[in-house]
């Protein structure tokens, strides 16, 4: 296990995005990625070439899955926070209220 150390002035959005380099090798395979949920957010905004500052507008639950394909210098969101309860993706709870 590689243990990582982060300087603790640098903004949460400069931690997550210099994770994203060590996917890259890992572009047109088939791999499982688990992690926190700002990180996924945040490497879906990169792949899908949105404004990396959108990240908080893509929700991800605890126990969510997310599915993108890559390749041919191109992504694809195949699905987003699928939950094995999908009353759960109503549930608004977790944004203090509001939908």
């Amino acid at each position: 296990m590689t243990q990582e150390v982060y300087d603790l002035g640098s903004s949460s959005i400069d931690v997550l995005v210099s994770r994203i380099p060590t996917l890259n090798p890992l572009l047109g395979e088939c791999v499982l990625v688990v992690t926190h949920g700002d990180l996924i957010r945040t490497l879906l905004c990169h792949y899908l070439g949105a404004p990396l500052a959108a990240w908080r507008r893509i929700r991800t639950d605890n126990g969510g899955i997310s599915a993108v394909a890559t390749g041919e210098g191109a992504c694809e969101v195949k699905f987003l926070n699928a939950l094995p309860d999908p009353a759960r993706a109503r549930d608004a709870s977790h944004w203090g209220g509001h939908p």
